[in-house]
């Protein structure tokens, strides 16, 4: 994430040289910090959440999370790890991670961690508080025992997403459903069932959700809309959601898949965008 700056000058704490007149990133070794951000060693295809003012990203990293000013430059810590105890002694990512920021933009939920290298993948979905990325703790679910009911998530679960409307998605792959959460207090507000969901997106304005799932040809990209959605901030009523379309992906099954949801060229909130890799 280099600066839009002619000079450069928010690139701060990059090594930074220019290449073909393009700035690029100078590593000096694949144990540095960025090293994970260029060799995958976060875990290929974990997806990235933005939070609500536009200026940090922030990516999985080893034993904490990432963050950078999306003008340019490392925000201070570049990793905010978690505190001792928190989640297990040296916790880390899966290739399967997936991060979400809160309605209100002062939480970072995520999924997708273990509590050492070769160990299970927790069935929990954790928060963490922004902008400090501190306070790790579990926001549902029971980390070390899967279930199916409303207070338990299966194993391996999948990705997570805001409503933009005050409830978390979940893909809760094992179970065959997306589960609805309140984002406030992290109550079960339902259930959408779907077979395998993967990947979940939502789409504020329109109360769209994209669902995606394995497929013999690769994915298979469903969605589905609340008819009592509309304008406003209030909740989307999920019960009421039904199918409203499904286009198949073709794409490779060995690799991680990533989905985005981009609402912002269609008041509708209609235009899923969905890739690989």
């Amino acid at each position: 994430p280099y600066a839009a700056t002619p000079d450069n000058r928010e690139a701060r704490g990059l090594d930074v040289v220019e290449l073909n007149g393009a700035h690029v990133p100078a590593l000096s070794s694949e144990r540095g910090p960025f090293a994970s951000l260029f060799t995958g060693m976060a875990g290929p295809g974990c997806n990235v959440a933005v939070s609500r003012d536009g200026k940090q990203l922030y990516l999985p990293a080893p034993g904490g999370i990432m963050a950078f000013n999306t003008a340019g430059g490392v925000i201070t810590p570049l990793v905010a790890p978690f505190e001792k105890g928190g989640i297990g002694a040296n916790p880390a990512f899966t290739t399967a991670a997936s991060l979400a920021v809160s309605t209100d933009g002062k939480r970072l939920f995520f999924v997708g961690v273990v509590e050492a290298p070769n160990k299970p993948v927790l069935s929990a979905i954790f928060q963490v508080r922004l902008p400090e990325r501190t306070g790790a703790k579990v926001f549902f679910g029971d980390p070390k025992a899967p279930g199916s009911d409303q207070a338990h998530l299966g194993a391996n679960p999948g990705g997570v997403a805001s409503d933009g409307r005050g409830s978390l998605l979940v893909a809760d792959t094992a179970n065959n459903r997306v589960v609805i959460l309140d984002e406030a207090d992290g109550k079960f507000r339902g259930e959408l069932k779907i077979e395998k969901p993967i990947l979940v997106g939502a789409a504020a304005g329109s109360g769209a959700i994209y669902v995606a799932s394995p497929h013999k040809v690769g994915l298979r990209l469903a969605k589905l809309a609340a008819p009592a959605a509309g304008a406003g901030a209030g909740p989307i009523a999920w019960a009421d959601a039904k199918p409203a379309g499904e286009v198949l992906v073709p794409t490779r099954t060995d690799i991680t898949q990533a989905m985005a949801v981009d609402a912002s060229t269609d008041p509708s909130g209609s235009a899923p965008s969905a890739s690989s890799g």
